[in-house]
Parts: C-alpha cells; sequence; structure tokens
C-alpha cells in the first residue's frame, strides 16, 4: 500500500505502508500443560480450525466438555496422526456435539485413524455396553466429513475460508503424521506437534526443519526434557528382553497402539524372527479385535509411497512389500492364544489396559513371575497401564483396585425370564401391527362407501364403459369412427406409469433387483398368521437364536507379579533434537504446548536465551486461555452498523474491495448512554449471536460497534488519497510501453522521454520527477491506474 505525502510542483512523492495482517488467536481445549490428547482452537479471522480431536482411551465425556461449545461453529478440523490421542473424539463430536465440517488428513492418517477407533469401540464392546459412539457413527463421520489428502497437496478453502490454503508435510512418528501449513496473505501458520527427524525402518524423518521463518508456530514440548538412547541400543535391549523371558518358560506381553507405532515394531520383531537362530520356534502375535490387525497390515501394504525411500525402491525393483511378515500371526481373541502352547511372544492395543484383550490377559499372566508385561509407549495417566509404568522400576508393584467389567452370557432363570420378555414384546408387537392393519382397511372401505354416494356431477370410475347413461343421467351419444361390436367389456380403471428421468437417464429402483429371501417372506408369512399362532406353534429359531449376554462390574484387587519394563519405540523427537529443529526454523512467534509443566517451561526458556532465534513473542497457554498472537498489534475487530456500510465506497483491488472509513467507536454498554450518536432511537443493539451463546469464551468478549460520524461532527473531517497495492518498475516500464511512451533504465531510474523520471528511494517511496509537462501528467496518471485509490 502506498499514499501520496508532501510533493512540490513538478514532483510526487508516494509513501510505503504495511500490509494489514489477518486477527490470530489461539485457545488450547486440551493438552496445555499435561501429556494428554490433543485439541485446540485456532481462529484466522472469522475462520475456524480446530488442530486435533483427540481423546483417550478412557472415553470420559467429561474430558470434551470444552469440546461441546465450539464443535458446531468449527469450519475446518486438521488432524496430524491416526491414534486416538489426535483422532479419537470424531465420530462422538460427530453424531452427539452437531461437527459438520470438513476434517482433513493424509490418506494413511484416514486408514489408520478409521481402524483406531474401530478397535476402541469392539475393546469396549467386549465388556460393557459402550454408549459414547458406535460403528455406525464411526463410518458417517469418515464418509460425510473426512477429506483425504497426500504430502504438499494445497487445498484453498472457500466460503469463510477464502483466501486461506493448508498443506500438509511429513512428520514422521507415524505413517502418514502431518506438519500442517495454513496460509493466508502474508501470514504462515506451522502446526507441529509429536513429530520425529530420525529415519525409521518404514517412515523417513520430518521435514519441518525445511519450513523456515513462518509468522507462527504451534508445537509441543512432550520430551523437552528426555535424553533419547540410540536405536541400536533400544532395538538390542528389546530383543533381549524378549529372548530371557521365553527361554524362562514366560510369556512376553507387549502394549503397544492399533495402527502406529506398531508397524515400526513388528518391522523389528519380523526381521529378528527370520534372522536369528533359536527365537522363531517361539509364536509372534498379533492379538486384536474382529481382523482389525489384518486390516492393519493389508492397508499398510498399499501405502508404501508413505514410507522409507529405501522400502519404496526395494518395492519398486523387487515388488516386495515390507509387509508381508512371514514370522507374524493374527488372533482374534484370547481362546486362539490360550490353545496355542508354550511360551509366546503377544501384542496388543490399549496400553493403558482399560479394557480389550489385552486386559484380558494381563488379569491371567499378571500371576506368573516367569512373564514379563513390556510397553513400548507410555500409557494415558489414570490408567492401570500407568500405575504399572509408574512403578515398574520397583521390585513390587504396589496393588491396586480396579472395576474389573466383563460381558457374560445369560444362563438359568435370567436366560427364560428375558426370552420370555422378548415374546411378550413381539406379541404385542403383532397385535399393533394387527390393529393398524384393520384400522387402514376400515378407512379403505369407508373410502369406497363414499366413492359409491357421490353426486352425479361428480367424476367416478366406471366398470362399464359404454355409452349408457349413469344413475338416471342423460345419455351420451355413442361416436365412433370404426365399426365396433356392440358388445362391450368390464374393465378396471388403469393409471399408466411414467418413467422418471434424471440427468443420467431412466431412474432405477432397487427393489426390482433385489433377491427375494423366500425363507424370510415364509418366517413374515406365519407371523401374519397373529398372536395366537405364535402361542400354539413351537417357534424352530429359538434354538438357534444368540444367547444374550450382561455386562457385569466385580471389584478387584489387582497384584502384579510379574516383571514390568519400558522400551522407548514411541519414535517421537527427544529435547536437544527440537531444540535444534526449532533453532533452524526461526519462527517469529512460538506457542508450546502439549507436555508438562516443567516441559514446556524449559523449552519456553531455551526460546527466550536463544540468540539463534529472534523470536518476538512466546508464549505457553494454560488449558481454556484465550491468546491473541497477532503480528501487527493496532489491529481491533470492530462491527460494522448497516448505516455506516451503506455509505462506504468501495474500490476492487485484486481479490479485495476497499474502502475508507470514518466512524465513531461504541461500545455495547455504553449504546444506551450515547444518545448524542446518530444511531436514530428505532436502532436496537445487535442480538446475542447462536455462536455467542454456544461458545462462552465469545460471550464475554466485548467486540466495538462502528457507526457514522454525525453530521454536525463532519467539519473538518477527510483524508488525504491512499494508495494501495505494489509497484515493480519493471512492470510499470511495460505500461509506459504500451502507452506510446518511450521508457528506459538508467542506474534503477525509469526514465520516460527523457523528461520524466521514476525512481524507488531508500525509504521504499515512488518518487516522480521532471517538467511540468504532458508526459508528466501522462506518466502520472499511469502510475495512480497501477493503485487501488480510497
Amino acid at each position: 500500500p502506498f499514499s501520496p505525502v508532501a510533493c512540490e510542483e513538478g514532483t510526487s512523492e508516494l509513501d510505503a505502508l504495511s500490509i494489514m495482517t489477518s486477527i490470530l488467536k489461539f485457545r488450547p481445549l486440551a493438552g496445555a500443560h499435561d501429556q494428554g490428547f490433543l485439541c485446540y482452537l485456532l481462529e484466522v479471522d472469522d475462520f475456524r480450525f480446530l488442530l486435533d480431536i483427540g481423546w483417550d482411551e478412557r472415553f470420559e465425556t467429561s474430558a470434551l466438555e470444552s469440546l461441546k461449545h465450539v464443535a458446531p461453529q468449527v469450519d475446518a478440523v486438521l488432524v496430524s496422526h491416526p491414534d486416538l490421542e489426535h483422532f479419537g473424539a470424531l465420530p462422538y463430536a460427530y453424531a452427539k456435539l452437531g461437527l459438520r465440517c470438513p476434517v482433513y488428513a493424509t490418506i494413511p492418517v484416514e486408514k489408520m485413524g478409521q481402524l483406531f477407533l474401530y478397535d476402541a469401540f469392539l475393546a469396549r464392546h467386549v465388556q460393557e455396553d459402550f454408549e459414547a459412539f458406535s460403528l455406525d457413527d464411526i463410518d458417517e463421520a469418515f464418509q460425510s466429513l473426512v477429506v483425504p489428502l497426500k504430502y504438499s497437496q494445497t487445498v484453498n478453502l472457500t466460503g469463510k475460508g477464502q483466501g486461506i490454503s493448508v498443506a500438509a508435510y511429513g512428520a514422521g512418528h507415524m505413517l502418514g503424521g502431518a506438519v500442517w501449513k495454513i496460509t493466508k496473505d502474508a501470514e504462515e501458520i506451522l502446526y507441529a506437534v509429536d513429530y520425529n527427524h530420525r529415519r525409521e525402518r518404514h517412515l523417513n524423518g520430518t521435514v519441518l526443519d525445511s519450513l523456515n521463518r513462518p509468522n507462527l508456530l504451534i508445537t509441543g514440548a512432550l520430551n523437552a526434557k528426555y535424553t533419547q538412547r540410540k536405536r541400536k541400543e533400544r532395538d538390542q535391549e528389546l530383543v533381549e528382553r524378549i529372548y530371557n523371558t521365553v527361554r524362562n518358560h514366560g510369556n512376553m506381553l507387549i502394549a503397544a497402539d492399533t495402527a502406529g507405532r506398531v508397524l515400526e515394531l513388528l518391522q523389528l520383531l519380523d526381521f529378528v524372527w527370520s534372522s536369528a537362530d533359536g527365537i522363531s520356534v517361539y509364536p509372534l502375535i498379533v492379538l486384536n479385535h474382529q481382523r482389525v490387525a489384518f486390516n492393519v497390515l493389508e492397508f499398510a501394504k498399499t501405502l508404501v509411497e508413505y514410507m522409507t525411500d529405501r522400502l519404496l525402491k526395494s518395492f519398486e525393483h523387487n515388488r516386495t512389500n515390507p509387509f508381508e511378515l512371514a514370522n507374524v500371526r493374527l488372533a482374534n481373541s484370547v481362546e486362539e492364544i490360550d490353545a496355542i502352547p508354550g511360551p509366546k511372544v503377544v501384542i496388543t492395543s490399549m496400553c493403558g489396559f482399560t479394557s480389550g484383550y489385552g486386559l484380558q490377559l494381563l488379569l491371567k499372566w499378571a500371576r506368573n513371575p516367569k512373564n514379563q508385561i513390556l510397553f513400548a509407549s507410555r500409557p494415558p495417566e489414570g490408567t492401570l497401564g500407568h500405575h504399572l509404568f509408574t512403578h515398574r522400576s520397583e521390585s513390587e508393584v504396589p496393588p491396586v483396585e480396579v472395576q474389573h467389567k466383563q460381558r457374560v452370557r445369560l444362563s438359568g432363570a435370567e436366560l427364560e425370564l428375558h426370552y420370555a420378555n422378548a415374546k411378550a414384546k413381539r406379541q404385542k408387537q403383532l397385535a399393533e401391527e394387527e390393529a393398524a392393519r384393520l384400522l387402514n382397511e376400515d378407512e379403505e372401505m369407508s373410502d369406497s362407501d363414499e366413492d359409491q354416494e357421490a353426486g352425479p356431477g361428480e367424476a367416478r370410475h366406471d366398470l362399464m364403459a359404454d355409452g349408457t347413461s349413469h344413475a338416471g343421467g342423460p345419455a351420451r351419444k355413442k361416436t365412433r369412427f370404426f365399426k365396433q361390436k356392440a358388445r362391450t367389456y368390464p374393465m378396471f380403471p388403469s393409471a399408466e406409469k411414467t418413467a422418471k428421468w434424471d440427468d443420467y437417464g431412466e431412474v432405477i429402483r432397487a427393489e426390482d433387483f433385489q433377491v427375494q429371501d423366500f425363507a424370510h417372506q415364509a418366517r413374515g408369512r406365519e407371523e401374519d398368521a397373529g398372536p395366537a399362532a405364535m402361542e400354539t406353534e413351537e417357534e424352530p429359531a429359538e434354538a438357534v437364536r444368540e444367547i444374550p449376554t450382561k455386562c457385569i462390574s466385580v471389584p478387584l484387587t489387582f497384584s502384579c507379579q510379574c516383571t514390568v519394563s519400558y522400551v522407548d519405540f514411541e519414535g517421537r523427537a527427544d529435547g536437544e533434537s527440537m531444540k535444534r529443529i526449532l533453532a533452524q526454523v526461526k519462527p517469529r512467534q512460538l506457542i508450546v504446548v502439549h507436555g508438562s509443566t516443567e516441559e514446556s517451561e524449559d523449552l519456553v526458556d531455551f526460546c527466550a536465551d536463544s540468540e539463534d532465534m529472534p523470536l518476538e513473542q512466546v508464549v505457553c497457554p494454560q488449558a481454556q486461555e484465550e491468546i491473541n498472537v497477532t503480528s501487527e498489534r493496532n489491529i481491533y475487530q470492530v462491527k460494522l452498523k448497516d448505516s455506516l456500510v451503506s455509505s462506504l465506497h468501495f474500490r476492487q483491488f485484486e481479490n479485495h474491495e476497499l474502502a475508507w472509513v470514518d466512524g465513531i467507536i461504541s461500545f455495547a454498554d455504553d449504546a444506551q448512554a450515547s444518545k448524542t450518536s446518530a444511531d436514530p432511537p428505532s436502532i436496537k443493539s445487535e442480538p446475542e449471536t447462536k455462536e455467542d451463546k454456544a461458545d462462552p469464551g465469545i460471550k464475554g468478549l466485548k467486540v466495538p460497534s462502528l457507526d457514522v460520524v454525525p453530521k454536525r461532527s463532519q467539519k473538518g473531517m477527510g483524508h488525504r488519497a491512499v494508495f494501495v497495492g505494489e509497484l515493480r518498475l519493471s512492470d510499470f516500464k511495460q505500461m509506459v510501453a504500451k502507452a506510446g511512451i518511450k521508457a528506459e533504465f538508467s542506474g534503477g531510474v525509469l526514465v520516460c522521454d527523457e523528461v520524466v523520471a521514476v525512481r524507488r528511494d531508500t525509504a521504499g517511496r515512488i518518487r516522480l520527477e521532471g517538467s511540468v509537462c504532458r508526459t508528466y501528467y501522462k506518466v502520472r496518471d499511469l502510475l495512480y491506474d497501477s493503485f487501488a485509490v480510497v
């Protein structure tokens, strides 16, 4: 933007102004000063992003109370990883909280995230009636909302997001993990949590260090005070622990996840089982619910392009898929594990041991000192797994009281009572259907009686299609062109069905092509016989009917006599690597989230004291704390009154419309007291919007209003013309040449017809110099036409 400043005759000077930036606000809904799940609200002007939508395996709805207020107003969701910590609350937000915006995720995150949620639901369903969401909610949420993207694919948003673009870049940590880049005009925002800079067996490292100098970086502090061992040492420790356990005739239970870090673990163990001597005789099993593990491996086989360059080249040249795991067996129940004799290594999901088959195996194997429980990642706080993880280094894990939930089959009197109630309910339903059928028949008979009683002038169907008189009416004259027989036959009225068409041709009725289920029809005819037949005839289906179940909860004192260990397979950058990457990225502003208070303070202190990062602002907000991270501090939000908007004169500039505004600012509290303003008495203050009611954080925010200046106060008002735009002298030279003016550069100055000079001074201002002549005014007009003048 430019505005004219003092100019003499024959000399014009244009002053450069900074471009107005967007208003950025950030609020953590979860994942601030703790190591739990992640969910953050980012506002770019009036567009609302939800950065991750996580939950933990406890699935406590009270933890999503803050999300409940903002979910209906969210405009887009960006998901960085497929696990529950980043993706777990999507079906609940869709089914119960009214989330209806696009959810952007990479293709692997979409596929694996769905399997994470399937496994979580099935694990809960094994032991209780889980009501937070269902399998149908998962399918509907992914089909309706999730938009899969590839790495570096830019999506330009529309509507409220006009001018905003988002793109995902590799983050490591999990297959398809993303660092999100949000761009609007000159603003660049990076969202990078849980990234890994190291290349692993199946994943490349993050590309965060190549995304330099963003206006804002939102990153996590997890592992900020942690020093990671070398990968070779960690792998060696894991193999030794497994080997010593099975050699001692014990079982090894490895607590991992469903479809994230378990892939890296399987790559290592399959290689060890193939190369090490003696260990291949012990079964290596992945235990999961209803073929979830099978689908995880099948999806992984199709996503080789998101893995390391080495695996991709091997697949392209040799057609060897890295997830054709010859030594891995899959199991879908604890009974299958029990049927395998001898020591075994079992990998299971739900590392917090809150539910699922992993919990059932833990309760069985924890009493044997020869067995070992190994955590590949840190379990969530407040779980049984976290209790074991915390006390793993002690000689004996303290006992803990837990509520053991399980689903058991009904038997005896409970089963008979259930069948009796089901039969009574079915009979009642049949009786209601029979009553409804009789009522419909009565209504049809009454309608036919009304048709028969119709008057002579009323239209009705006639079974005898001849020309005789009807009900005493006058005879109609028979007019025939061809000879016909005198006798006519009775015929019922017939309405020809017209075919319906759309853009693709005739509409197809699916029911016309359905295969008839004759067995189902036979059962339906038996049911139509009425309640009496149900009582007399014996139902053969009862013999094969699935036995119903119930959920029970039993208090249990859990004591662990087996060994508990931890080997870091989380795949996150440690503190030293995080600080080195931040020094390379050099963000102008930094927001630190997702980490304990000690980790967050350590990272903030490092960034504040670092000479390599000239930061303008470093903040570490608390949960529910809204912070303003707008680059320009002289930008404020105001509401424009209709009377003011109607008086503005807009000028088009690129994709924007600009206008100069002179007005009076007033707050809502001052609206009633300010009776001397230009507001007519009939104008009321703006009512509270739906968004203000839904989000208490917005409700408490007072946004001032801007109204027209009263006429008596407009004396002496006015402003000098403002020129908005950016001018390059090379482009202006072409404009001048098209206008028929000779223009050449001489020492960085554009000389026009050897009488007018256009140059840019050291302050960035455009100066027009020359003698007053026709060429001077013509060049000046062309210069003015290059800007939007307001």
